[in-house]
This record gives structure tokens, sequence and C-alpha cells, in this order.
């Protein structure tokens, strides 16, 4: 006539382990529908993602020189930063160096440093100086400044005025198409 069905307990411990590979199979799946969701946020190629950071301030070693570096702005697009109201500090084997400018470039592919309206003060042990110029491009690797649009630079021995000028080794310097006025110390 009728069925009879029995009960039978089950013991704590299965009950436990089930709930708990029940809890970790939710969170496979949950952590999964994340991962198909993450290329909605996250770009596909990290290469092409750009960020922005206001008032950055960083210590980073370039060639023989350790640069700190203040900047208003900084913004990312792949391999280049970009950076506006510069203000640095550089100290290394032929001085200290305060650097300003109001815009510039670093390409971490190239280890190049383009800094735009620039100008600064070079303490060295000998002498210093003072400079300016419109544009200064820097490749970190051979340690050469060049200056394209022109240099200015004082002290208080002479005052030059040039075209373009190259910097090698931060000691010895080519200028074209300049003049230069000396002043008895």
């Amino acid at each position: 006539a009728g069925v009879l069905i029995k009960e039978v307990p089950l013991p704590r411990r299965a009950l436990k382990i089930a709930a708990a590979l029940a809890a970790v199979g939710l969170v496979f799946l949950w952590m999964r529908s994340l991962k198909k969701d993450s290329t909605l946020i996250v770009p596909p190629a990290a290469n092409t993602a750009d960020w922005e950071f206001h008032e950055v301030n960083s210590r980073r070693e370039l060639g023989k020189d350790l640069w700190i570096v203040n900047c208003d702005v900084v913004s990312h697009g792949f391999p280049v930063e970009r950076m506006k109201g510069i203000s640095a500090h550089v100290d290394g084997p032929s001085g200290v160096r305060t650097v300003r400018a109001e815009t510039g470039e670093y390409d971490d592919g190239k280890k190049t440093l383009l800094l735009e309206k620039a100008s600064g003060v070079w303490l060295r042990k000998d002498h210093s100086w003072d400079w300016k110029t419109p544009k200064a491009h820097w490749a970190v690797s051979h340690d050469v400044w060049t200056f394209p649009q022109g240099l200015t630079a004082s002290s208080d021995t002479y005052f030059l005025e040039c075209r373009s000028a190259v910097l090698k080794d931060q000691n010895e310097i080519h200028i074209e198409d300049g003049r230069i006025r000396w002043w008895n110390p």
C-alpha cells in the first residue's frame, strides 16, 4: 500500500563539506563572471592605457644623475609621459642643477627627455651659470643635451647666445652661430 520513507540523518561533517564546496563553487562562478566583465572596465592592451596625475613628486636615477622632479601634471600615453609645470633638482658628478620647464616629455622606450621653455641654474665647483632655451633634448644613454632652437647662458664671467648647442658628457659644449661676451672677474 504505502511506501515507507525513512529519514537518514547526515553527519555534521558532511554538511560542512557540502556547504564549503558550494561556497567555493559560487566564488568561482562570481570570479569567472567578473573576468568576463573586466574587459569592459580595463583596456585589453596595457600599452593603450592613458592616465593623468596631478602634483607628482618623484626621484629617479637617469644616467649619472639623481633627479628629484615635481610636476603639476603628468599624463601617460604609451610610451611617452607628458609633463606640465616641471621643477627639478638634479645632483650628479658635474654639480647641482635646478631645472624649470613649462612642458616636457619623457620617452621611456627611447630613454630621452624633451623640455620646452626651459631654464635653470647649474652650480659647478669652479663656477655656476644660468641658462634658458626654448627647447632642450637629453639622450640619457649617451649623456648628450641638444638645444636645437638656441641657448642663452650667463655667469659672473660671460654671457653666451647661440642658434643651437650640444653639451656632451656634462663638460664639453659645442655651439653653432653664437656669440660670447667675457667679463673681467
